[in-house]
């Protein structure tokens, strides 16, 4: 089985699940136009009192978070999308080479297209309001997080690196899921239930003895951290691909001596 086989076998993995997403962001937001838009009044004809409902025009309603819900679904995905793919894929002789190989392709398709999608979707929805009479506000995630950024850079600039945004978010959030579900595939038994208990556990007592030990200055020196990183929009770009590449060289050492299980 060569590389295009893997790519279109992990691929398939996505499909009906993007599928179901965007369907189920399609009706709700159908549902939430329709509930701002309409109104329902009490006529009472001959004695009898009736609803009605109304079409109402010139409402405003706001679409936005999207991109956030993409993100939560992405990382499910990649929790979910090893070890099935892996035990297939190892039992018709694919390599791990091969097999990751197919498994980053997969990853830059679904962020790319997901990412095209949101913006596809951003300009149905001002072409709907132009056609409807409603006032529709479409914010993407990158607008929320950064909104200065759109008068520092011409509109296309900035629609560029909204697209590049969501793109590498899209791809670190199924690097850190495929990350976890690799991990946790190795680690035997014992490991599993340390890192189960002793992830909760740290994030709890954590805050505590840095405030005790250090006067909070590792916290601080760790927001001071993640704000350079993340704080602007250009080095938050870089950050979040640089993050893809760490974690998918992480997996890659953690998939070359994986063996199948049952």
């Amino acid at each position: 089985m060569n590389l295009t086989a893997s790519y279109k076998y992990q691929l398939m993995d996505h499909k009906n699940a993007i599928i179901i997403f965007y369907a189920v962001f399609a009706v709700l937001f159908l549902l939430s136009l329709t509930f701002l838009a309409t109104s329902t009044s009490l006529v009472v004809t001959d004695g009898e009192e009736s609803l009605e409902t109304y079409w109402e025009g010139g409402g405003q309603s706001q679409v936005s978070g999207i991109e956030a819900a993409g993100v939560i679904f992405l990382f499910v995905m990649g929790l979910c999308t090893f070890k099935e793919p892996f035990k297939m894929l190892a039992q018709n002789g694919v390599s791990r080479k091969t097999l990751m190989a197919g498994k980053l392709l997969t990853m830059v398709s679904v962020a790319a297209f997901m990412a095209v999608a949101d913006k596809l979707i951003g300009l149905g929805l001002a072409l709907l309001s132009r056609m409807s009479g409603q006032h529709i506000i479409y914010r993407t995630l990158y607008e929320s997080v950064y909104p200065g950024r759109a008068g520092e850079v011409s509109a296309a600039g900035f629609q560029a690196e909204s697209f590049l945004y969501a793109f590498v978010l899209y791809l670190a959030a199924m690097a850190a899921g495929y990350f976890l579900t690799l991990l946790f595939y190795r680690l035997p038994k014992g490991g599993k239930i340390a890192v189960g208990v002793g992830v909760p556990v740290f994030v709890m007592v954590y805050p505590l003895m840095d405030l005790l030990l250090t006067g909070g200055q590792v916290s601080m020196a760790l927001m001071q951290l993640i704000y350079r990183l993340f704080g602007a929009a250009l080095p938050a770009i870089a950050s979040f691909f640089g993050c893809f590449l760490l974690l998918m060289l992480v997996c890659w050492l953690l998939m070359r001596r994986a063996v199948v299980r049952a």
